[in-house]
């Protein structure tokens, strides 16, 4: 049995009527631009190669009674003068189609997209392909300009039976609301959900085959997957403010298991304890993550990578470096300097991702609450002109405008490992003469950290 679903799998291309399958996951997104217009924009994947499953156009309705044709607005154009969407890894497209609307007043609005059927072949929908794919999110205009919550995660990933498989959606809101999630039915039209359908864990349950779903962070982790094949969740993320529901949307995902030798790779730090706490921070603070990544498979090659808001401030933004890969093995570093401009309600949160080339992937995710008052460190660097020169250098480094007579330094390397410590006097050197040539942080007590390169 087990091998005619894999075999399916790796042809999903077609159903056993010879056809192409259909849209395979998505989610709709919004962002207010005035009192009473949006710009919307249908999120879907598909296939690659599954000829009737592409859409140049797809028809959303708008919730106050009118629906309109959109055409697709993302990759290169092709022969029709129609986008042709952004060819991913694994087979798969991401396409995406935005369009602005106007109401005629303020209030909530559903948007909704209604394909015509779902893939065939989908393990825990019986008779998958007779219900359409539909997806819908929930507006919430407001005077102050709202925006749906944005899913930094594709809505599809990989898993292989018998190991342990996760998906983080790494869920942002820029209106700073809180966020919840919740696992429900996949829906085949407004308030409808499919029938037939079964949890992950009634295809072939047992002992090893278990689902938690975090509903305060969105991981799901699937202790794991008993079948190859293809299988449908969809995830209901709502945004409160003060309390209040102020955003709501369906997302339909789609997980593709296949029964192949893989192990997912290992992601660990040895800078930060990984849990559901918020860590507090208080603005001046320099942060730093250091991530260490490793596939027992022999051949493989990882990608470690980063998803967060905190690398969209133009001004200054958080930085991630993959400072090291050789195939199976690699190291990233994540740097923050927090700034009071980030003073908010809610965390921020930082997922870090490794993915072998077969698709298994592994999560890390830490979120931090920036502290809502100036801390004494902030005042000090916001009002002292901290020199630090010659940059580069070869041998010494001048610290120029310290106000304490000693001060505490650390510098660090981009693993987040020390390399030297100890105490500085005002206005005195620091020996870099035992430091290699690279790119380094300077910690002062205090003021924060500041980048320096010996040559």
């Amino acid at each position: 049995m087990k091998k005619i679903l894999l075999f399916l799998l790796l042809h999903f291309l077609f159903n056993p009527n010879g056809e192409a399958t259909h849209i395979r996951s998505g989610e709709i997104t919004y962002t207010q631009i005035d009192a009473t217009t949006i710009e919307a924009t249908i999120l879907t994947y598909t296939n690659v190669n599954s000829a009737s499953a592409d859409r140049d156009s797809l028809t959303i309705c708008w919730g106050d009674g009118t629906c309109e044709k959109i055409a697709r607005t993302n990759g290169p154009v092709g022969s029709s003068d129609v986008p042709n969407g952004e060819i991913l890894d694994h087979d798969y497209k991401k396409n995406e189609y935005t369009r602005s609307h106007q109401y005629a007043t303020l209030g909530n609005y559903t948007l909704s997209m209604s394909d015509p059927s779902r893939n065939s072949g989908i393990l825990n929908i019986l008779l998958a392909d007779n219900f359409a794919f539909y997806i819908e999110t929930e507006v919430f205009l407001s005077e102050s300009l709202n925006h749906s919550p944005f899913n930094l995660q594709a809505p599809i990933d990989i898993g292989f039976v018998d190991v342990p498989f996760m998906h983080l959606l790494n869920t942002i809101d820029l209106n700073g609301d809180s966020i919840s999630f919740q696992m429900v039915r996949p829906l085949f039209a407004n308030g409808q959900p499919v029938t037939g359908y079964f949890d992950l864990t009634d295809i072939s349950p047992g002992p090893s085959n278990k689902v938690n779903f975090n509903e305060k962070t969105g991981l799901l982790m699937w202790e794991a997957p008993q079948d190859a094949g293809e299988y449908n969740i969809a995830i209901e993320i709502k945004t409160y403010r003060d309390g209040v529901l102020n955003g709501r949307m369906i997302r339909d995902m789609l997980i593709l298991v296949f029964e192949e030798e893989n192990q997912r790779p290992l992601l660990t730090s040895p800078t930060v304890s990984f849990n559901e706490e918020v860590v507090p921070v208080e603005v001046g603070d320099t942060i730093r993550v250091s991530l260490e990544a490793e596939d027992l498979d022999v051949g493989q090659q990882i990608n470690i990578s980063s998803t967060s808001e905190l690398y969209s401030y133009n001004s200054d933004p958080a930085l991630f470096d993959v400072t090291y890969v050789n195939e199976q093995r690699g190291s990233a570093l994540f740097t923050w300097v927090v700034k009071a401009n980030e003073l908010r309600d809610q965390a921020y949160q930082v997922v870090f991702k490794v993915q072998d080339n077969l698709g298994a992937a592994s999560y890390l995710e830490v979120r931090y609450k920036v502290n809502s008052s100036l801390s004494t460190k902030t005042l000090d660097r916001e009002n002292t002109k901290l020199k630090i020169f010659p940059n580069p250098s070869n041998s010494f480094l001048l610290v120029e405008g310290l106000e304490q007579e000693i001060t505490n330094y650390t510098i660090w390397n981009r693993l987040g490992q020390v390399l030297q410590n100890g105490k500085i006097e005002r206005n005195r050197q620091l020996d870099l003469r035992n430091i290699p040539t690279g790119f380094y942080y300077l910690q002062i007590e205090g003021k924060g950290g500041y980048p320096f390169v010996v040559e």
